[in-house]
């Protein structure tokens, strides 16, 4: 099920992932009309980071991504007046809260969002 907190919307999919099963985490960002053609990924700033002590960010550092298998790249696109951010994350052990702080410099927003995986 999405989350969504101000302009950002975020939902995971697989939707309810297995211990140790790989997913993504999806973020929508809302932009205001005609701010689209402008926009780029410098302005958002994502951190996530699991209670299993897994952290990724978007965008990476450049040195960041040179170990990181192609299965896990990020990826950033514009859709209209809306950006989509996908950040594959591994799959945890099972009862883990990954926290994801999203910032956007030119809304002037930052939103909290919290995803908590089940016992399956």
């Amino acid at each position: 099920n999405a989350i969504v907190k101000g302009s950002f919307t975020a939902y995971i999919e697989p939707k309810n992932p297995k211990a140790r099963e790989n997913y993504k985490i999806f973020i929508k960002v809302k932009l205001p009309p005609g701010k689209a053609a402008s926009y780029t990924k410098e302005d958002l700033s994502i951190q996530m980071l699991g209670t299993d002590g897994y952290s990724d960010a978007f965008p990476r550092p450049p040195l960041a991504g040179t170990n990181i298998p192609p299965e896990f790249n990020q990826s950033f696109s514009l859709m209209g007046d809306e950006v989509l951010v996908i950040m594959p994350i591994p799959g945890a052990v099972k009862n883990v809260k990954d926290t994801i702080q999203c910032n956007s410099k030119l809304l002037n927003e930052s939103q909290k969002i919290e995803f908590v995986f089940g016992s399956n």
